[in-house]
């Protein structure tokens, strides 16, 4: 049996073992044989073809760099007593730079999914809507460092955790997240119920 052939081109010495580089992937259906990434600013040609090639095995035949620059935007100094902003300041985010390979086997990315469920997608949603309530709660407190929480518009998702707790109170209904486990955690669930009976014994 003939072995794998190596790469065609000469890699780089120095071992990284754990690598600390985030390369994004930026999929594209224009052109099978060219993909394109974001990569660190430190990062050069021959990064990327040796990352490339050592964690995907992915051989590429050119690269090409470059870097965009992030436009200007104001910068809002500290908050004064009134609540608004003491100043502005003009400041230019960290630029980008992005890398178009050219691959030597044409690779097109797969469609997105249409059922997105195998990932929480909704757990997600439900979880950025409540991270986005909080965002506009913080800044009402810094507009507003007066009002009382108290004082705030009850939301739909405490009117229904209130309903909930008072149902448990009264023991009409069992507590339940409606989230179905792994059948290996009853496991689990039946021995820690044996050492605590266990233990009631001695």
């Amino acid at each position: 049996m003939a072995s794998q052939a190596g790469p065609t081109f000469r890699i780089g010495g120095k071992q990284v073992f754990l690598p600390t580089a985030l390369v994004t992937y930026l999929p594209s259906q224009r052109d099978p044989n060219f993909a394109r990434f974001q990569v660190p600013m430190t990062f050069n040609k021959l990064d990327l073809r040796d990352y490339l090639y050592h964690c995907y095995n992915v051989e590429v035949r050119s690269v090409r760099s470059f870097i965009q620059q992030s436009p200007i935007k104001d910068r809002e100094t500290d908050i004064g007593r009134n609540g608004r902003p003491m100043g502005v300041k003009k400041m230019r985010p960290q630029s980008k730079k992005f890398m178009i390979v050219e691959l030597v086997k044409p690779f097109m990315p797969p469609s997105a999914p249409q059922d997105l469920s195998p990932w929480e997608f909704e757990t997600f949603e439900a979880r950025q809507v409540e991270v986005d309530r909080m965002e506009e709660y913080t800044e009402a407190m810094q507009k507003k460092p007066g009002v009382s929480p108290l004082r705030l518009p009850v939301t739909s998702s405490r009117i229904l955790q209130a309903q909930q707790a008072q149902a448990l109170r009264k023991g009409g209904v069992d507590w339940d997240n409606q989230v179905k486990l792994d059948e290996r955690w009853r496991e689990v669930e039946i021995g820690w119920e044996q050492a605590h009976e266990k233990e009631k014994g001695q």
